[in-house]
């Protein structure tokens, strides 16, 4: 009777996760989490970090559903689980790799080092990045002009997607983009001749690059570096 009440409860706990999930398994919504009956919560969340190579004690499963529960959605939390970081941010709870070290995170090692040699790209050929990452351009020959990769603390601070609006943050950019605190550093940011953000990865365009790329039919494609196991 014991087995086949845990065989349900495990059921369930599966198929509130299926709810909780998108594509990326390694996220899940928070705030949907809170939403269900406390054992049920806890079950999915324990369930969710056992599917993934972790697993949880009392402390932060109290952390989750109490402690960040009264957190901002704009800040970025985490509590280390074994080799993962268990993290919060913008609604969401993410399971990142972690080194051994109690602080090192594997998730902000930046593209480019900030004394690295300058990165300028033409487009004329896939370019590979200091961080192994990779950048096509397609449907173009070339790109109108020269890009230059620039480490996030030496790029501009402001980006203009839209000719009809002001200038937003970097910062806002990335929270409206859904990216993430401890991914930003690892995004490839291009400048133009004018020093003026060109394109952030392939998530973003200024406005004069991404029309551009819209008379051309063209897009920038970035492959990530391939993750180490």
């Amino acid at each position: 009777l014991l087995a086949e009440a845990d065989a349900l409860l495990r059921t369930q706990a599966e198929a509130d996760l299926a709810a909780l999930q998108g594509l990326d398994p390694h996220t899940v919504d928070a705030d949907a989490l809170r939403a269900l009956p406390p054992a049920r919560a806890s079950r999915t969340l324990r369930q969710w970090v056992s599917r993934l190579g972790g697993s949880l004690g009392t402390d932060p499963v109290h952390r989750v559903m109490m402690d960040w529960a009264a957190m901002p959605r704009a800040r970025a939390l985490r509590h280390p689980v074994g080799a993962l970081w268990l993290r919060q941010w913008g609604g969401r709870l993410w399971l990142t790799p972690r080194n051994a070290g109690p602080t090192t995170d594997l998730a902000s090692t930046p593209v480019i080092a900030a004394n690295s040699a300058p990165l300028v790209w033409d487009g004329r050929r896939p370019v590979t990045l200091p961080d192994a990452s990779t950048m096509h351009l397609l449907g173009a020959e070339a790109l109108p002009h020269p890009l230059r990769l620039v480490p996030r603390h030496a790029a501009p601070r402001r980006f203009r997607p839209n000719a009809e609006r002001p200038a937003r943050s970097l910062q806002q950019t990335f929270a409206t983009l859904g990216v993430p605190p401890w991914e930003r550093d690892a995004l490839p940011l291009w400048v133009d001749p004018q020093d003026e953000l060109a394109a952030l990865a392939d998530l973003a365009y200024s406005a004069s690059f991404a029309e551009w790329l819209h008379q051309h039919g063209a897009r920038l494609i970035w492959q990530p570096a391939p993750a180490h196991g």
